[in-house]
């Protein structure tokens, strides 16, 4: 049987608890794997722990959770900042990791391909999730309010979120040997696909997967679709 962990430290933790928010991927795969789901220190349910400054840190963590509950070697997904907490995984953390999905991720500071601002005219809203999932899924985005606002967060949260996006910028993702496959949906408003494209590019194992129409939540707007990278990926570990 495969393991599995899953790393989901977000961009914006405010708006929902991150282990409740990959809930609709998880539960299928539990039918056959090993599932391990866990928020991010400083968030969720773990909102006593001070959260992590560095992706350093952040892979570190995930990797004592991964290897306390599933043992010494493991497949992992993140998604968001997760995602590039991933690649800091596969890069210095091999010995545990035998696949990687980077989902919605980014390359690293230097490389960032920015989105395009909103327009002041536009109402405020979550940009994590694509307006069409929006507007389709009203009852589940009132849910995703309710959990976000229920939520308890260490106060040092969303400034952790900015030192650990600063803190991600490798130059070495060619050295990545592990299998690795690479996610984004193409109507990504905060890590536009472009970034996803980059990262691929300077993996030699990987393979991408654009998801048509979908934002930077795709482990809401397309579990199936999720599930199912992350199974082909298991049978190239």
């Amino acid at each position: 049987m495969s393991s599995w962990l899953r790393l989901v430290p977000e961009v914006h933790p405010e708006v929902q608890r991150p282990a409740a928010r990959v809930a609709p991927i998880a539960a299928p795969l539990t039918e056959d794997l090993r599932v391990a789901v866990f928020d991010q220190a400083g968030l969720g349910r773990s909102a006593a722990v001070a959260p992590a400054t560095s992706m350093a840190e952040a892979a570190a963590d995930a990797v004592a959770v991964g290897t306390a509950l599933l043992g010494s070697r493991f497949a992992v997904a993140g998604f968001s900042l997760g995602g590039a907490a991933v690649i800091h995984m596969a890069l210095h953390h091999s010995d545990n990791v035998t696949a990687v999905l980077i989902g919605c991720s980014y390359p690293g500071v230097s490389e960032f391909v920015a989105p395009v601002p909103p327009d002041e005219a536009d109402p405020p809203s979550d940009r994590s999730i694509s307006r069409r999932f929006i507007e389709a899924h009203a009852s589940m985005i009132s849910t995703i309010e309710h959990i976000r606002d229920s939520t308890q967060r260490h106060p040092d949260a969303d400034e952790a979120s900015i030192h650990l996006f600063l803190s991600h910028d490798h130059a070495s993702l060619h050295a990545i040997r592990t299998p690795c496959a690479v996610l984004c949906g193409t109507d990504d408003e905060v890590f536009p696909s472009a970034n996803s494209e980059l990262i691929a590019a300077r993996i030699p194992s990987s393979t991408l997967v654009l998801l048509p129409g979908v934002g930077h939540a795709m482990h809401l707007e397309a579990p199936d679709a999720v599930a199912v990278a992350l199974r082909a990926l298991v049978a190239r570990a």
